[in-house]
């Protein structure tokens, strides 16, 4: 276990999930390749502090275009909102920075999730689980949530930059039709359809 408490991943796992993220982040190929090393080193450690720190070193004064974030960044001043992770004090260029980072480490273990869940929902015993998405405190979160359980976002988290939204698996332990102490979980599947549309929307996400 690290501090993370989550067992040591394979370096390959952390460059996957790097990898993924990055494909859609323009740098300079030397500048991707020295934060790419740094950062599977500082992952490893299990420490935050060292993980920033490989993004900040690496990425200081280098040209980075990122269009997610630049599409986000209209979409969040459109509405005049932003999300929590938004709200830190940065100026726009660190802000950046702190993002990818934040991100980045989301979508490892978004992806780590994915492939651990996926083999659940595709075993014998899948019907006794449901992918979830938790509620936050932070209403942008939160609509990005519901958009994905509406059907209108797919994919899996994180759904914009600096996003921490994640999909777990919560145990059904009730037979379809929906059991009425489950009432007050209205993200939970009422029935048989509704637990086959939420698997099916979560299976379909890109590897």
């Amino acid at each position: 276990m690290n501090k993370f408490d989550t067992i040591q991943l394979p370096d390959a796992v952390v460059e996957e999930g790097f990898d993924d993220y990055m494909a859609n982040v323009n740098i300079h190929r030397t500048a991707l390749n020295s934060l790419k090393s740094d950062f599977v080193g500082a992952f490893q450690t299990g420490d935050i502090n060292h993980v920033k720190k490989s993004f900040e070193t690496n990425l200081k004064d280098v040209d980075l275009h990122w269009p997610e974030y630049d599409k986000f960044q209209a979409y969040f001043d459109e509405i005049g909102q932003m999300p929590h992770m938004w709200k830190r004090g940065f100026s726009r260029e660190d802000r950046r920075i702190s993002l990818l980072q934040h991100s980045v480490f989301m979508n490892i273990c978004s992806l780590l999730k994915f492939k651990q869940n996926s083999e659940i929902l595709l075993s014998h015993d899948g019907l006794k689980w449901s992918p979830c998405i938790f509620k936050s405190h932070c209403p942008i979160e939160n609509h990005f949530r519901e958009q994905w359980y509406q059907g209108a976002l797919t994919g899996r988290p994180p759904f914009f930059p600096g996003d921490r939204n994640s999909v777990t698996l919560v145990h059904i332990s009730y037979n379809f039709p929906y059991d009425e102490k489950y009432k007050d979980r209205p993200e939970l599947p009422a029935t048989k359809s509704e637990w086959e549309t939420l698997v099916e929307r979560y299976l379909c996400c890109k590897l």
